[in-house]
């Protein structure tokens, strides 16, 4: 009984990051001590995430695309599957990713702050730089947050690249 907090990582199949954040935070859940379910996608664009490729094999960007359609792309299929049998059961998403473009990004949450229960997730995630805005249309934490699951994105680090430092501070703040 309790809450359910999903997971999300590899939307873009080059945030590597995103995948082992996912990968140890799974790991480390004690589930006698888990008050509530903890759901994990570890990798929501798979192939992308196999081949190193930041977009879906149609190469379109998942991360523009949802809350999906099952008459669109192959990438609109994933993104209403994903969409509407694992976050729509949420009560909370943690959304992780990394830069893009060989872009590194320092440690940040991104939350739309208008949402009561994102900010408090934001700030119980315990990283300090906390950017605002409702993220853009088609993104999983705008739909999400639209669907009426608080939701906010873990930034950290670059694409390509596993950062000890980013993965251990976005597990943590899943953990929080």
């Amino acid at each position: 009984p309790g809450p359910t907090l999903c997971v999300v990582a590899a939307i873009h199949g080059d945030e590597i990051n995103s995948f082992e954040i996912a990968r140890r935070s799974f790991h480390r859940i004690d589930p006698a001590l888990l008050k509530g379910t903890m759901i994990v996608v570890p990798e929501a664009n798979a192939a992308g995430f196999r081949n190193r490729n930041r977009y879906m094999m149609d190469r379109r960007d998942l991360n523009r695309a949802f809350p999906g359609s099952r008459r669109g792309s192959d990438t609109s299929l994933v993104a209403s599957i994903l969409f509407e049998r694992v976050i729509r059961n949420c009560n909370y998403l943690v959304d992780l990713h990394t830069g893009s473009n060989f872009r590194s990004n320092i440690a940040q949450i991104r939350v739309d702050m208008k949402n009561a229960q994102a900010l408090a997730l934001a700030e119980n995630f315990g990283v300090g730089v906390i950017i605002g805005g409702a993220g853009p249309r088609g993104s999983l934490r705008r739909a999400a947050v639209e669907a009426g699951v608080p939701a906010i994105i873990y930034e950290a680090g670059p694409p390509y690249v596993f950062l000890e430092r980013e993965i251990e501070l976005g597990m943590q703040g899943v953990l929080n």
